[in-house]
């Protein structure tokens, strides 16, 4: 999902590119970073994290926060509420 092209105006996002394993990857290398902290990160904290320690691929599971940083720069928070553990290919 382009966060960039179309931004996100509610809760739920679907995002198509987790894989088997639970995987999500992207085509950049250092745009994502799973957030170890208590507290919900600021987008500031998020854009931190992953300009030091971002990757390219991350393994998550239900509840985990992870932040995302497309190459327009914005910068996103998101929580995983469900995987379904599957994929669909168009």
């Amino acid at each position: 999902m382009d966060l960039d092209a179309q931004p996100v105006t509610h809760d739920d996002v679907y995002l198509a590119a987790v894989t088997i394993g639970n995987e999500i990857t992207s085509g950049y290398d250092h745009v994502l970073m799973t957030w170890e902290g208590s507290e919900m990160p600021t987008r500031a904290e998020c854009a931190d994290l992953v300009a030091t320690q971002g990757t390219h691929r991350l393994t998550l599971k239900k509840g985990d926060v992870f932040c995302a940083v497309p190459d327009e720069g914005r910068t996103a928070v998101l929580t995983v509420k469900s995987m379904s553990g599957s994929r669909k290919r168009a």
